[in-house]
Parts: structure tokens; sequence; C-alpha cells
């Protein structure tokens, strides 16, 4: 025989509830944390690429409008860059804090070799005008350090520096 069901008796208790809430809010915060890590940990490789960019078009401005082109580091605020092309209106400035809060130019040659540039500029034909050098960036939420430079003939590279390991 069926036993009939009240309705005072029907549903989900008060602590029922409570204890199916806190699952699910323990199961949505532990993926919440890891994006918001993975995120500032991003922000210094896709600030680098960023930077690359920049520089590869100012590369191409100085070819195609045969002026010259700078990307002036640390100005006019600090981790700043201006991009400036000789006799045009065209002056772009950029802001690291646009791509995070926790990236910065790094003042020091973490090996030591060379002290970064405050400056590179493209001629006409696309080389780099001397000296030439590289910039490093680095961030609180990632142990590395990007090293973005230039040579004589144009190219563009960059590299990274693991500081916990010295490479």
């Amino acid at each position: 025989m069926k036993k009939r069901v009240r309705a005072a008796e029907a549903g989900f208790t008060l602590v029922e509830m409570m204890v199916a809430v806190t699952i699910l809010a323990i199961l949505v915060a532990i993926p919440a944390a890891n994006i918001v890590l993975t995120r500032d940990f991003q922000a210094l490789p896709n600030t680098k690429e960023e930077i690359l960019s920049d520089i590869q078009h100012c590369r191409t401005l100085a070819v195609r409008l045969e002026e010259t082109c700078t990307i002036t580091f640390n100005a006019p605020n600090p981790n700043q860059y201006t991009v400036t092309v000789s006799n045009t209106p065209i002056n772009r400035v950029v802001t690291l804090a646009n791509f995070s809060s926790t990236v910065s130019f790094d003042p020091v040659d973490p090996s030591g070799a060379s002290p970064p540039v405050g400056s590179m500029t493209f001629l006409q034909r696309g080389f780099v005008a001397p000296p030439t050098g590289s910039i490093y960036l680095r961030s609180t939420a990632n142990p590395n350090i990007y090293r973005v430079r230039t040579t004589l003939a144009g190219i563009v590279d960059s590299a990274v520096w693991n500081a916990t390991s010295g490479t």
C-alpha cells in the first residue's frame, strides 16, 4: 500500500539546500581562482607579444612612409612607451597597465650583459639606427623576465630569462 506524503513533508529542507549551495560554491570557487592566477601569469608573455608587434609595426611604418620611426621606452612616464614617426602626426602612447597592472619595464639586464635601451629607431630602409639594444619586461605574477631586442639589420626577437634558475 502506498503511503501518502503530506504537503508539509514534500521538497527539501533548509539544511539540504544549504549543503547543496555550499558544494556548488566550492565547485565554482576553485576554477575561478585558477582563472585569475592564469590571467596574471599570462600577462607578461601577452605584453611581450604586443610590444613585439608594435616594434614590427614601427619598422613597417618606417619603410612604407620612408620616414624614421622611433619607439621610446619609459616615456612620457614610467612603464609607458611612445611610437613616433618623424615628419608625420603619427604619435601613439601605450601604457603597460593597459595590459596588466603586474607588468613593468625592468631597468636592469638580469644577466648583467647590457643595460636596457631607452629607444629604438628604425630608418627608412628598415634598419635600426645605432645603438641597438634590448628592453626587459618583468611581472610580479611571473618569475620569468622577457627580453625584446633589435639588431642593426632590423631583426626583432625575444627571449625569456628564468629568474629562478638563472637561465
